[in-house]
């Protein structure tokens, strides 16, 4: 499993450190992303530095993936979609995990979508996608009290 370390000096330059706000915050990504912002670099370890021991009470596991999306998107769309080459931008699949996102973004950022990308031959056969549904138009006849 993927995990990261940093010098105490970045730990301090990070204001408010980690956001200890209880269970079901993911304060590690929060972290994580306070430290980009800042201008924070990153570089990989191939070696094992730590082992994991598994407990079934750990806070990790208070933390729901809904939460992980929104802190995510967040991110996004506050500072990718900032930058100027981020004007349009493409997502790659268009299955339920690419529509997803497409929904959940704000509506200024979904304007941006230029398409979908998927190599699936059964979503690149419906060529778009509609977002939301049709208004339903009903055909209701008018009859004759006479």
């Amino acid at each position: 499993m993927p995990t990261w370390f940093c010098h105490r000096n970045v730990f301090e330059r990070v204001e408010m450190g980690f956001h200890e706000g209880g269970a079901g915050v993911p304060e590690d990504l929060i972290f994580f992303y306070k430290h980009l912002n800042l201008g924070g670099m990153l570089q990989r370890v191939d070696n094992s530095l730590m082992v994991y021991r598994y407990n079934p009470n750990a806070t990790t596991f208070s933390i729901k993936e809904e939460t992980i999306w929104e802190t995510r998107l967040n991110q996004f769309q506050q500072d990718i979609m900032s930058l100027p080459a981020w004007s349009r931008f493409s997502i790659y699949g268009a299955g339920k995990l690419g529509r997803r996102f497409f929904r959940s973004l704000r509506a200024d950022v979904q304007n941006q979508v230029q398409q979908f990308c998927d190599i699936d031959p059964k979503k690149v056969q419906q060529k778009r996608y509609e977002p939301y549904p049709k208004p339903k138009k009903f055909k209701i006849p008018i009859c004759s009290t006479l």
